[in-house]
């Protein structure tokens, strides 16, 4: 009987120490993982807000009035209420207008962030770029951001936080063909009305007209 007695408070013991080890352990990882899961989301949250300014960006570059149908709920009844932004694919200037609007949107959006769980996981040293590349037949923006997640704990000695750095970025094609059809019927009635580049025109049609024969 005290045999037995003794084996049972020998396995108590053993158990105690054993869990003494391992619930550190296991703690550590299930904290670890909630931490992780934490950063993840809020990349994933950066991620989203990067892709709707991407495509909201290309919406308003097809459409310059979209941000103002938007803002005031309705399209504006005069013609000099809003900026159509003509000819933008030749001067880029207002396809970058655009672009930083996106921007500043989008920077102000994500410095509202805030963490699910832990303090201070929100994203910091953001970083957004826009990059308009208007052509006449391809056209796209690109937006670019970059941050980080800082984590709850420090490594030995050391002052900063842990932090994980993260990269996002989207390219949206901006496709307006009603505004290339313009441009090409307005240089067309240019050519047109120009008595000298008509002649200019004619003269290279029957050069190319000639080399044709020559060439068959």
């Amino acid at each position: 009987m005290k045999m037995r007695k003794d084996i049972k408070e020998n396995k108590g013991a053993v158990t105690i120490i054993e869990a003494a080890f391992v619930f550190p352990v296991v703690f550590f990882i299930v904290f670890f993982m909630v931490m992780a899961g934490e950063g993840y989301y809020q990349r994933a949250r950066v991620e989203h807000e990067v892709i709707a300014a991407a495509m909201n960006g290309a919406a308003r570059c097809e459409n310059p009035m979209l941000g103002q149908v938007i803002s005031s709920g309705g399209v504006p009844n005069s013609p000099t209420a809003v900026d159509v932004m003509p000819y933008r694919y030749i001067f880029t200037g207002e396809a970058s207008s655009i672009a930083a609007q996106v921007k500043g949107e989008l920077q102000g959006k994500l410095a509202a962030m805030r963490p699910l769980l832990f303090k201070n996981m929100s994203p910091t040293n953001v970083s957004v770029t826009a990059d308009p590349k208007m052509n006449p037949l391809v056209s796209s923006l690109s937006l670019r951001c970059t941050f980080d997640v800082p984590f709850p704990i420090r490594m030995i000695f050391s002052n900063e936080p842990v932090k994980f750095s993260y990269s996002v970025s989207l390219t949206a094609p901006v496709g307006d063909p009603t505004e290339l059809v313009r441009n090409v019927l307005t240089v067309e009635n240019i050519v047109q009305r120009s008595e000298a580049i008509s002649g200019m025109c004619g003269e290279i049609k029957s050069c190319m007209a000639k080399i044709g024969q020559w060439v068959n």
